[in-house]
Order: structure tokens, then C-alpha cells, then sequence
């Protein structure tokens, strides 16, 4: 996708369970050149199956992921876990970097365990779609 010196384009990935953040970081998305795609699920389980099947496919892989903790089924930590088994087992994920917890949490332990989990980084969620924008543009570059 880099052709000629161009910006190379990236698939991001969000994995949150509101409707509404859902909709405003794809509306910022589609205001940073160097996005190509994104993806949603709106669980860690559906997150995990949605990358299971885009390897069994052979599609675009994520380049980056950002997961919200608080998730009906399958938490973002769940998330984490499950997303490193995976990680071991198919070589190509390795490069989905970063892992960024996107998050209303503020609590410490929180960002602890997240840090144990091998996030790489924990951004609590921005409040206007400025902040959105800028934490989403930062990521891709």
C-alpha cells in the first residue's frame, strides 16, 4: 500500500461494546489519511473469533488494536489473554502493534494488570472527537 513513497495505509481494530464510541472513532477514522480499514467487535470473544477468522481466511490483519476493558462476555482483559495464546500460534500477529486499552477506567489496578497483559499502552477514552482523532492519528503514524 506504500507505493511510491506514499503513506502507508493501516487496519485498525476496535473491540467496545458502545454503539455510540463505536461511531465516533470511526467518524474520526475517516479523517486520518494513513487509515485504510476498520474493524469492530463488540466483545473480546467476538473480537478474538473476528481475528481467528481473518487468519483462516488469509485477510488484512489489524495493525492495531484498541479494547475497551468493561465488555459483556469476554472482557478486555479476557481479550488480552486470549489475543496472546493466539499470538503464540500464528507468527503473523506479531506485528499488530500497539495493543492500546481504550478505556473509561481510571483505576490503577486496572492499567497494572493491563500492563501484565502486555498492552502497550492504556489511554483513558477521550472526550471529544478532537482528543479521538489525535490519539487514533498518533497510533497509525
Amino acid at each position: 500500500m506504500d507505493k511510491g513513497g506514499g503513506v502507508r495505509k493501516k487496519v485498525v481494530m476496535f473491540v467496545d461494546d458502545d454503539d455510540s464510541f463505536l461511531y465516533f472513532v470511526r467518524q474520526a477514522c475517516r479523517k486520518i489519511e494513513q487509515v485504510h480499514d476498520v474493524l469492530e467487535a463488540r466483545d473480546g470473544m467476538e473480537g478474538i473469533d473476528r481475528l481467528k477468522d481473518l487468519l483462516r481466511e488469509n485477510k488484512s490483519l489489524p495493525n492495531l488494536i484498541f479494547v475497551d476493558i468493561n465488555m459483556p462476555r469476554l472482557d478486555g482483559f479476557g481479550f488480552l489473554e486470549n489475543f496472546n495464546e493466539l499470538r503464540e500460534r500464528h507468527h503473523e500477529l506479531r506485528d499488530v502493534k500497539p495493543i492500546t486499552m481504550l478505556t473509561s477506567s481510571e483505576q490503577s489496578r486496572d492499567r497494572e494488570k493491563a500492563q501484565r497483559l502486555k498492552a502497550d499502552q492504556y489511554i483513558v477514552k477521550p472526550a471529544t472527537l478532537a482528543e479521538a482523532r489525535q490519539i487514533i492519528s498518533e497510533a497509525t503514524q
